[in-house]
Order: structure tokens, then sequence, then C-alpha cells
């Protein structure tokens, strides 16, 4: 039942007006903190063909077939008008606990730069890891597991470092 999803590719220039004006409303706001924001290298001038195996098309039909019915669950829900409700084995709030304090020890030192999204980190990664839960065991299963608290901690660290190096202190 989400209430807003949303993925925006935008172009590196207005990304960059956007971000040097005066007035930066994306980082003070908090916006870009709550978002997952990644800038992939670019892939122009290595495309020259494209081979395809029979896996990528095996394993892009598994994807589909398995987001279809998760939408299709989550059609019935709201047309019920139920909400599931996950919560956090033990383990999987352990590794959450340790990822918190490893952000909070880095706040004055690696991550002074990108406070605003250093200290959504935990928030972020406990959504990436219902997201995981959800994919994997589906709604059946309320309790969010060890193996997807790890995934989504990797995760996070990941966006982290893109957030760093696009929004942290760029070298003379």
């Amino acid at each position: 039942s989400a209430k807003l999803t949303m993925s925006l590719m935008i172009q590196p220039t207005v990304l960059e007006r956007a971000i040097t004006r005066s007035e930066n409303v994306l980082r003070d706001s908090g916006f870009l903190s709550r978002a997952l924001v990644t800038w992939p290298v670019s892939n122009q001038g290595a495309r020259f063909s494209q081979h395809k195996s029979e896996n990528d098309d095996s394993a892009m039909s598994a994807y589909y077939a398995r987001i279809t019915e998760l939408n299709e669950e989550s059609a019935l829900y709201q047309d019920c008008e139920e909400t599931v409700t996950l919560y956090f084995g033990h383990e999987a709030t352990l590794i959450l606990e340790e990822f918190n304090t490893h952000i909070e020890r880095n706040l004055t030192d690696v991550l002074a730069e990108i406070p605003d999204a250093a200290s959504k980190a935990l928030n972020n990664a406990s959504r990436i890891a219902a997201l995981l839960h959800m994919y994997v065991y589906g709604s059946e299963s309320k309790e969010i597991k060890r193996d997807c608290a790890v995934a989504a901690v990797g995760l996070m660290g990941y966006y982290l470092e893109e957030f760093q190096n696009l929004f942290g202190e760029k070298p003379i």
C-alpha cells in the first residue's frame, strides 16, 4: 500500500544547476536525503552490439512475474482496506543497530559532508529491507529476516557512497 514511489531521471547539467543555486532546496528540505541517489557510469561509446543470453530473458521473465504477483496481491489488500505490517526479527534488528552505530560514529568524520543523507540512512535501509523481504518472502511472512537486513545495509552503503561522491566536498 505505497503512498508514493518515484523514479526521477535527470540530465547532469539540470541537476548541477538545481544543487548549485544559493538556495539549495533539494538538499535543505531533506528531499535528496530521503532518495536513493546514484549517478550510473555512462556506457556511451561501448554499445556496439546487444548480445543477450537465454538466461537474460529467463531472469527478466521471472522478475516481471514476481512483480506482477506482488502488484496483484497489493491490489487485493487495498480492496479489503487491509495493511500488511512487517516487523524486524531479532537478528535483523541487531544488523540495523550495528549499521546505525557505524553511521553515528562516522558523522563527524567520513560522513561529515553529508549529514542529511547519513541521518536518513537507517530509515532508508529499513525500507530497502522491507522491500527485499516482500520480494523474497511475500506477505505470508511478517518477520524481516537477517538476510534482508544485511543486503539492505550493503545497498544503503552503496547509496551513501554515491551521495558522498555527488554532493560531498569536491577537491580543488
